[in-house]
């Protein structure tokens, strides 16, 4: 089992572990807990061939978002992400994604949502999604 392999294992374990107990959680109805996903991306770099077909998603709570996603390089992805919000509209978060050629990469991205729909800006591509609270 190669290093990437047990991260995504050790990655999806811990999301399951965090994920369960937020299910049943009272504090869900408070909108404390929210869904996100990661539709379709535009990557910066056009001279090579990317995946912009992400079909992912992600769980956050408060400052923190876990989730996964097919990559693109074409491979499966968890990450683990904090989120700091800047106002109403704006927000950064920075984490680390698992499942790329060259192993585990850092994540850098500026939001912007309105509504309902997320555009975010990472170092690699822009990214559309949408993210609601859940009940």
């Amino acid at each position: 089992m190669n290093k990437c392999s047990i991260t995504a294992a050790i990655l999806a374990i811990h999301f399951f572990i965090w994920v369960l107990p937020a299910v049943t959680n009272e504090s869900i109805a408070g909108g404390h807990y929210r869904i996100g996903t990661l539709n379709e991306s535009h990557h910066y770099r056009d001279d090579e061939d990317f995946n912009s077909s992400h079909n992912g998603f992600y769980i956050a709570h408060n400052n923190n978002l876990f989730g996964t996603y097919y990559n693109s390089d074409f491979a499966q992805s968890f990450f683990y992400a904090r989120n700091r919000r800047i106002n109403d509209i704006f927000s950064f978060s920075y984490g680390v994604a698992t499942g790329y050629n060259v192993g585990m990469i850092p994540m850098v991205g500026l939001s912007a949502q309105m509504s309902i729909f997320k555009l975010t800006l990472t170092q690699e591509a822009a990214v559309i999604g949408l993210e609601f609270s859940l009940l």
